[in-house]
Formats: structure tokens, C-alpha cells, sequence
């Protein structure tokens, strides 16, 4: 089953010195009880050939939240986002692309975002979901960040009047043709080969409205589309596309710049108030995207009335989005470097026989055993270390890297060892393991069994060395260790991918960089490495 949920359109940003009248922003709101179900064959199927043998899905890492809560001091994650601007022939009827006001707007919603994600509040509302007054259980950061690139697109359905929607009929108007599922009018853009790999998040316009407040009439009687719709991922169809969509958005600014500013509120003010959807609904949208539901307590980001806060979000829930995260369609979505340097540890016998990507190290301790039987997609700077006397068992799975071509592979200390079963499958040419001084060299092919155990050591010989960047964050410079590696060149790209600066100097000049933050990519010759630098 998959469920498409629909939200408010526009909630309170009770940041701002003024709150917007209680006419403005007010907007129908859809609940639970109009969640739209339908039976998706495909995901059954999928989930019924999966071609990994033992995906039984019993490891707690399926269903536990709470494993998946994020460190204070682990690193940020990246999640992408599409904004697709869907424009005339002459680039009006949206937000233009070359318009610097349009873009300061966007700026400004983007960052109100990503403060929502970094700051999350001790709810007020006592009834709130998970509420617990004690500060040392709270999640202040969600180590989450969102990465946005901007897509202009000349379509006619830039009016989605044009897609059969008639707004009267409500969202469900013409087979719920503007609602992402099934039915959704603007999937083609789902593999449109000029979009990278992103959520879809598609703003189109009523035209008509559109029409009459380009010629400045504020009273045309024609009503806004108050509502915004997206999709949950699926566990099931991990290849399934992730889409929101939001109607008005633009006919929204012209209303408030052009019409509101004239009831005596200073456009500065309506402004803020425009702009503090980034704090509530579009935080709200991104909780959908990973399987957060609405929530009635007035504090919650997740709360679907307009006038409440939107400031808190549960530690249970923020462990559901990382676990989400690993497990559903929407792991897609986060950059292929999106890394935490954090550790699973894993001290007891476990079996993880659920096909998932994680962001971390995994460490087997204490004497444990684990065996793989699935899926394991790894950070391309990560490995898994099998402590003295553990053991890592790998029978009919698979290990590989996020980015599909680096990975720092299975490290074994002192008396511990690794197992790969026959008939297990690595479909990778950087599949390594090694101990203090043998490794297993990568390989692509159905394996018999091997085993890997550690000799007497005489040295470590590590095959990768994990470059250091410091400082980071930097103002004037970055300088680039590589330990014993010959560093051979670098990039630096910004968020959208375009490449800023290239040498192959172990320092980096960013003193002339806009405050960002960058892509650093390190080429070592045999590989290469990249990592988040910010620029302050």
C-alpha cells in the first residue's frame, strides 16, 4: 500500500515580530481521514523477487527507531531536493530564474529549512507525541540538511488549469490528477535525463489568477489553491520515485507583495511571513517524504493547522526518518558522501538480513558475531571493523558503496575473522578485506567460501588512509593531509555541482568563496575521496 498525504499549505511563523492576520494565511487543511490508498502491484512484485536470498527483514534495524537517533557531534547528512519553476515561453508565470528578488526569496526559504532541521525545541504542549521535559532526551539537531537545485522548465502546464484540475472540485479533482501517485500529471519529470537525482518538488500556478494579479487586480474573486500534496516512500519498491507538489506558491507572493502590502502591513513583515513556510510547511512536507505522519500537538512540526508552532519534532520520529533513510526508496535521495564518521556497534550476535544503506562504521565487538545475509550499502569512506575475538559473516549478501566505486573495506584486529559463504554474490571491483599484513584482494564473482583470519602481526598496512581536512570550517585556507597517500589533485564543487576551483596543491584558497558550504573531491590516484568543507 502507499498512502499520498496531503498538508497545509501555509503554517504560522511565530518567529517574526508580527504574526500574519489570521485571514491571510489561513488554508484548508486535508487530514489523515483523506489519505488516498491505492494497491501498487509493482511493489508486491518487487518485494517478492528480491535478489538477495534471505531478506527476511527480523534484524531490529528494521523496524527500531531507536537505533537510528543521531550523535550531536556526528556529521550532517545531505538530502537531495529538486524545485522545479514551471514557466511561459517567456520565462514568466513563476519565479524567474534570473530574477534577483526571486531568488533572495528562495535563499531565504532553502536556509529557514535547514535552521528548522538544525533547531528543533522542547515542545511547550505537554500532549505532544514522545513529550519528555527532561533537555538531556531531547534531539536539539536533526543532523539532517536539505540540498536544493533550483530547475527552470518552459511547460505548458505552468497553469495546471491546463491538466483537467478543476479547483472547485477540491484535490481530488479529476482522478487526483495534481496529487503525486498514480495518476500524477507531472511524472514525466521523474526521468527527465536534464534533472539530477532528486525528490521532485513541482510549483505550478493557476493561470487565471495569475493573469489578474499580473495586472494588479487584487479582487478578481479567483481563490487560491490551499493545499500541497506528497508521497510517503515505499520499503518495498526501492527504486520508486519521490515527488511533492505545490500549487499557488507564486500567485501566493504576488498576492501578499501587490494586495496584503495595501492593507498597511509593511512588506518587510509580509515578507517574513512569506518566506517562514521554509521554517513550518516545507519541513512538514519533507517529514512525509520520510514516512512522518501528522501529529495534533500544537508544538509539532507536523501538526497540520496553520497557527501553531511547528518548532518540535520527537526524538522517536527523527530516529524514524534516519531509519527511513536507510531502508526505503527515499536513501536514493541522500548524496552519495553523506557520511556520519559515526559507529554501529555491534556487541551481541545479530543477524541483519534487511536490505538497507547506512551512513556510519560498523564495528562487531565483545566477542559477537554478525552475519549478513542482504544488502548492506556502506559510505564510500566507511568500513566495518571486526574487532579481537568477533566474527563477520557474509553468507548470499552483499556489500557495497554508495558512490559505487570507493569503499575502505573490512579491517580484521587480532583474533577476529571474516567468513564469506559460498554462493554469496559481490557485484563490486572494490570488495577488500585485510588484516595486519594480508589482504583479500577485491574481486567480482559468486564466491566459495573463504576465510580471512589475522596472522601474527607485524605491521598495519592500512590500503587507504582517511585524509584529514583542516580547518573546516575555514575562512582563508583548508589544508589537505593524506597521510602517507601522494595526493595526485582536488576539486571543489558548490551543493549544485558545479566546479569551483581545481589544483593540486595541499592547500586550498577560499578566501574569495562565498560562506557555503563545498565539495571537496581528492584524487589519490588509485582513488578518490570526497568530503562536506564549509566556508565561513
Amino acid at each position: 500500500m502507499k498512502k499520498i498525504k496531503l498538508f497545509l499549505f501555509f503554517c504560522s511563523c511565530a518567529a517574526w515580530a508580527q504574526n500574519p492576520p489570521e485571514n491571510l494565511l489561513r488554508m484548508q487543511c486535508i487530514s489523515d481521514k483523506a489519505d488516498h490508498e491505492h494497491l501498487d502491484s509493482n511493489n508486491l512484485l518487487e518485494k517478492k523477487n528480491t535478489p538477495f536470498s534471505y531478506c527476511g527483514n527480523t534484524s531490529q534495524y528494521y523496524s527500531q527507531n531507536s537505533l537510528y537517533v543521531p550523535k550531536p557531534t556526528q556529521d550532517i547528512i545531505y538530502i537531495k531536493l529538486n524545485f522545479i519553476f514551471l514557466t511561459k515561453p517567456d520565462g514568466t508565470g513563476n519565479f524567474e530564474e534570473n530574477n534577483l528578488e526571486h531568488q533572495l526569496v528562495w535563499d531565504d526559504i532553502i536556509a529557514n529549512m535547514n535552521y528548522r532541521l538544525g533547531h528543533i525545541e522542547i515542545p511547550q504542549d505537554v500532549t505532544c507525541y514522545n513529550y519528555d521535559p527532561n533537555p538531556a532526551n531531547h534531539v536539539y539537531d536533526s543532523r539532517i540538511r536539505v540540498i536544493v537545485n533550483r530547475v527552470w522548465k518552459v511547460d505548458p502546464a505552468w497553469n495546471f488549469l491546463v491538466t483537467g484540475y478543476v479547483p472547485s472540485e477540491g484535490p481530488y479533482s479529476n482522478n487526483s490528477i495534481l496529487i503525486p501517485g498514480y495518476n500524477y500529471y507531472y511524472s514525466y519529470y521523474d526521468n527527465d535525463p536534464t534533472i539530477r537525482e532528486g525528490i521532485n518538488v513541482v510549483f505550478a500556478n493557476n493561470g487565471e489568477l495569475y493573469e489578474q494579479l499580473a495586472q494588479g487586480n487584487c479582487a478578481s474573486g479567483i481563490a487560491e489553491t490551499g493545499w500541497a500534496a506528497s508521497e510517503f516512500p515505499s520499503e518495498y519498491n526501492l527504486s520508486q520515485k519521490s515527488r511533492q507538489f505545490w500549487p499557488d506558491m507564486y500567485t501566493k507572493y504576488l498576492s501578499m507583495k501587490h494586495c496584503v502590502t495595501q492593507q498597511g502591513y509593511p512588506w518587510s513583515d509580509v515578507r517574513g511571513w512569506y518566506v517562514g513556510v521554509g521554517y513550518s510547511s516545507f519541513v512538514h512536507e519533507l517529514g512525509h517524504s520520510l514516512m512522518l505522519y501528522h501529529q495534533g500537538c500544537n508544538d509539532h512540526v507536523m501538526n497540520a493547522q496553520w497557527n501553531t508552532n511547528h518548532n518540535y519534532i520527537s526524538k522517536d520520529e527523527i530516529g524514524k526518518m534516519y531509519r527511513y533513510a536507510s531502508i526505503s526508496s527515499v536513501r536514493q535521495y541522500f548524496t552519495e558522501d553523506s557520511y556520519t564518521h559515526d559507529v554501529f556497534k555491534v556487541n551481541s550476535d545479530e543477524t541483519w538480513d534487511l536490505n538497507f544503506r547506512i551512513y556510519s562504521n560498523v564495528q562487531v565487538e565483545n566477542g559477537a558475531t554478525l552475519k549478513s545475509t542482504c544488502n548492506m550499502i556502506m559510505p564510500a569512506e566507511s568500513r566495518v571493523i571486526v574487532k579481537n575475538d568477533s566474527h563477520y559473516i557474509i553468507e548470499s549478501g552483499n556489500i557495497s558503496s554508495a558512490d559505487n566505486e570507493n569503499w575502505n573495506g573490512i579491517k580484521i584486529e587480532g583474533t577476529g575473522d571474516l567468513l564469506i559463504k559460498p554462493n554469496t554474490l559481490i557485484d563490486n571491483g572494490y570488495f577488500y578485506a585485510y588484516t595486519s599484513n594480508s589482504v583479500l584482494p577485491a574481486f567480482k564473482a559468486p564466491v566459495g567460501e573463504i576465510a580471512m583470519r589475522n596472522q601474527k602481526a607485524v605491521e598495519d598496512k592500512t590500503l587507504v588512509t582517511d585524509i584529514k581536512i583542516y580547518p573546516n570550517p575555514a575562512h582563508s585556507y583548508f589544508n589537505i593531509d593524506t597521510g602517507k597517500e601522494k595526493l595526485v589533485s582536488w576539486e571543489l564543487y558548490d551543493l549544485f555541482g558545479r566546479l569551483i576551483l581545481k589544483e593540486s596543491t595541499p592547500q586550498v584558497n577560499v578566501q574569495q568563496l562565498s560562506k557555503a558550504n563545498y565539495i571537496l573531491k581528492v584524487n589519490l590516484g588509485t582513488k578518490q575521496l570526497s568530503k562536506i568543507v564549509s566556508v565561513n
